[in-house]
Formats: structure tokens, sequence, C-alpha cells
């Protein structure tokens, strides 16, 4: 027991439990729960936007391992930084960056970034300088797609080359 850590969360929410859950990215607003016996963990920011793909990392961070340049994707929540997820729904693609959302449909491509209220999720008017998420995004979805492609969406880490 005092050398277990819990992980508990879920894979989506209850649409009709809170009206923030109701737009596209509250739909996937989980909850997320670490407890480890032993020791306090402490995460520097509980409501940035995160993505299930932190959790690898983030259990690593837990436990005093280094995840190294095998994540690809996914960045321990234990750690300072940005919030960020990407997510399929209803046919458009989804990045969020801090407070940022950026929207993406296969037919008609990217729509004008906006502010999100993190509170309520609704997204906001348009804003200026918008270019740096949607390059985020824009890497994210050519990742994901190959990945698919190739199949090999989860990389191996490559051991670093020997000195000459």
């Amino acid at each position: 027991y005092q050398n277990t850590l819990f992980v508990l969360t879920a894979d989506h929410t209850q649409m009709k439990q809170r009206d923030r859950y109701l737009t596209d990215p509250g739909a996937f607003d989980v909850p997320l729960v670490l407890f480890h016996p032993g020791r306090r963990l402490t995460v520097p920011n509980a409501d940035r936007i995160a993505q299930h793909t932190d959790i690898p990392a983030t259990v690593l961070d837990a436990l005093g391992v280094q995840p190294g340049a095998c994540m690809h994707i996914g960045r321990s929540l234990l750690q300072a930084g940005p919030g960020e997820a990407l997510f399929l729904f209803q046919g458009h693609f989804y990045y969020l960056r801090d407070s940022l959302q950026v929207r993406y449909n296969p037919e008609r491509g990217f729509q004008p970034t906006r502010r999100l209220d993190l509170t309520t999720y609704q997204p906001g008017a348009p804003v200026d300088g918008g270019g740096a998420a949607q390059r985020y995004a824009r890497a994210y979805l050519q990742y994901y797609f190959d990945g698919l492609l190739d199949n090999d969406w989860v990389r191996p880490c490559k051991p670093p080359a020997p000195a000459p």
C-alpha cells in the first residue's frame, strides 16, 4: 500500500450535470485524481487543460522516473507548463492550448482561433495572433495522422548515438 500510486479518471463526463459540460470541450472535462500514501503530490495548476495522453508522463513523474524523449505527446501535470489537448468531436478536431481554442474541420479547414472561457468552456470572439496556436494544432494533427498511417503513433525511444 505505501508504495502504490492510485490513479482515478474517466473517459468522458456526464453531459447533464453542469452547463459547461454541454459545450464541445466540456464533453471531455473529466476528473483525474492521483494519490500516493507515502508522499504528497503537488500540481502547479489543477485547472489547466490536459488530456489522457498526459497521464503516462504524470505517472512516471510521480514515481520519479524521467519520461525522456519517448513522451512525444503528453506532459507531466506535476510540472509547470502550458495546458493543451487535442480531441475529435462531431467531425471537428479541437486543439486547446491554455485559453485558446483552435477548431479544424477537414472539409473547411481551420476556423479562427478563439479565446476560451475556462470556467464555462464558451468560446469568445476570434483573437488576433492565433497563428501560433494553429501551427501547434497543425503539428499535432500531422503527428497523429502520420502515426496512424505508418502504424507507429507510439514511437520507441532511440538510444543516443555513440560519441565519435
